[in-house]
């Protein structure tokens, strides 16, 4: 009895589960006869191994490309590639790809490449089906391929040059091949050849801010006395001294001097408390002279009567327009017209107006933030016309000692001082904003404490001689 009672139970439990015959003529209810489908279309799918690669300058990197049929696809498929950064080459140039059977895709990068992160596309197409797969390349570029050296001349130079506001400590005269390197404490200015060798001094008492006439034939330099010196670059010697009294009907003391195109000079007035106050227009031939800011005989600067003591101090790359930093406001002032465009209420915490960097094609100013927290720094990019903000991007490295950038002469890469524990120099692709590379600095401890307005403990890029970047120097004794 207890074994029948056993199988019913088991019985039982199957006749609780549905018979599979029953759930099979259940899907198979709806009425007789057949019903006709079309077949699906043939397709496919194409793939990428591996989804991300990287490649380092002068060096290759390859990438499997495949492709799986999908219901009986059987043709070849074209497949073409874009996104590809500059500098890097992709072979075969024509990739044609059957299901089942990868392709090898290279890509090679030059030894002078960029470095860049790049989305890269392929698109197959067979007919008119198309499908894409993409690729994450990320491409190392060498610092060896950014056109910089680096060399460093020890001189006689007793200035700290970090104490004090000027961006003309030196220049590059491309008719002699030569720097022009002002020292103030030992009264003099340096000269140094293309080969990097100290080859004499002009005597200068209290040598400061310097620049050359358009032509080259003559450079001018303001003084910490405020007399103006004239200088033969080719004899090395000093040609006229402008006593800072005669200078206009009423004198001028003038720390720093720029040429414009038309041979007037554009002076900025000595140091009065903190800092300069005004800037001057002055012909050397007749003596007429007109003055901005707050000085004798001055006008308001044509930039919404902004005042205050004036921190950067450069000219347009044509030589034409005045750039100035005055208070917060970045003004730019017509030497003919007297015309000016200004950013009103530009907050310090924002830029900084000590380093005024102009693009050599004339396009935009570019100035670094001032914000002790900010990390990283920032450069940020004006319209050299209208002054309007185009652009902002990180950059590594410290610019809040007041530390400027500087624009390779093509107007392509951005150098930015690093740390100066890190003793670097980085460059940036001023259209991509990528890191392009680097190249080594000098770092060195100061000799005295004060306040800085400049670079601290390593140079930064002030002189250009055509192709390559050369670094002010600043060896303390």
């Amino acid at each position: 009895m207890s074994e029948d009672r056993n199988t019913r139970l088991r019985w039982t439990s199957l006749w609780q589960i549905p018979p599979l015959g029953f759930l099979l003529a259940l899907s198979g209810c709806g009425g007789g006869g057949s019903q006709g489908y079309p077949p699906p279309n043939p397709d496919f799918s194409l793939a990428v191994s591996p989804t991300s690669q990287s490649v380092n300058s002068g060096n290759s990197a390859t990438v499997s490309l495949s492709a799986t049929a999908v219901n009986g696809f059987s043709s070849q498929i074209s497949a073409q590639v874009s996104g590809v950064p500059a500098g890097v080459t992709v072979s075969p140039t024509a990739i044609t790809v059957v299901p089942g059977t990868p392709q090898q895709v290279t890509f090679t990068a030059a030894a002078n490449v960029a470095s860049a992160n790049a989305t890269v596309t392929f698109t197959g197409t067979s007919g008119s089906l198309t499908h894409t797969a993409g690729l994450s390349l990320a491409v190392n570029g060498s610092g060896s391929g950014v056109p910089v050296r680096t060399r460093y001349v020890r001189t006689d130079a007793t200035t700290e040059y970090y104490q004090w506001i000027n961006q003309h400590w030196i220049i590059y005269h491309a008719n002699t091949g030569r720097y022009f390197v002002t020292d103030p404490a030992s009264n003099q200015i340096i000269v140094i050849d293309a080969s990097q060798t100290e080859i004499g001094t002009i005597g200068v008492p209290g040598a400061f801010g310097i620049d050359e006439t358009p032509d080259g034939t003559s450079l001018y330099v303001g003084t910490l006395i405020g007399d103006v010196y004239s200088i033969d670059p080719v004899e090395m010697t000093v040609t006229k001294r402008y006593m800072a009294s005669d200078i206009g009907p009423s004198g001028f003391p003038t720390l720093s001097t720029l040429v414009l195109s038309d041979g007037r000079l554009v002076l900025l007035g000595a140091i009065n408390g903190d800092g300069s106050t005004a800037v001057a227009i002055w012909n050397p031939t007749d003596n007429s002279i007109t003055i901005y800011g707050e000085y004798q005989g001055s006008i308001a600067f044509p930039c919404g009567n902004a005042l205050g003591f004036v921190s950067g101090f450069m000219l347009s790359a044509d030589r034409t327009q005045i750039i100035v930093g005055i208070g917060e406001t970045l003004c730019e002032v017509n030497a003919t017209t007297g015309n000016g465009v200004y950013t009103p209420g530009l907050p310090l915490e924002l830029v900084s107006l000590y380093h005024i960097t102009v693009t050599a094609d004339g396009k935009y100013i570019i100035l670094p933030n001032n914000l002790l927290t900010l990390n990283p720094a920032v450069a940020v990019v004006f319209d050299a016309q209208t002054l309007a903000v185009v652009s902002q991007f990180n950059v590594l490295g410290d610019t809040s000692s007041g530390s400027g950038f500087f624009v390779s002469e093509d107007s392509t890469t951005l150098y930015a001082p690093g740390d100066p524990e890190t003793a670097i120099i980085y460059a940036y692709n001023l259209a991509t904003q990528q890191l392009v590379g680097w190249v080594p600095n000098l770092s060195m401890q100061p000799i005295s404490s004060g306040t800085a307005y400049g670079q601290v403990d390593s140079p930064y890029l002030l002189a250009n001689d055509g192709d390559r970047t050369d670094l002010l120097y600043q060896v303390e004794c």
